[in-house]
């Protein structure tokens, strides 16, 4: 996992704790949900994540991450 990086994503849906989301590509699963709203995903997995939408309409789920207080644990 992340052997050719990761990337930095923030969850900006509006389901409650967290859930486990599936990555397409590598099969892991991340947790994010409105109780953990930033972490990190492998950059193969990413993609999808960034253009995944609600009920396939206009509004976004996942945006990049562009903070700088970022815990390498998470």
């Amino acid at each position: 996992m992340g052997e050719f990086g990761w990337l930095w994503i923030e969850y900006v849906g509006k389901a409650p704790g967290v859930r486990m989301w599936p990555g397409e590509v590598t099969g892991q699963r991340y947790p994010f949900g409105a109780d953990r709203r930033i972490g990190k995903v492998d950059i193969r997995d990413g993609l999808k994540f960034l253009t995944q939408r609600i009920g396939g309409g206009a509004e976004r789920i996942w945006k990049l991450y562009r903070g700088t207080e970022l815990d390498d644990e998470t």
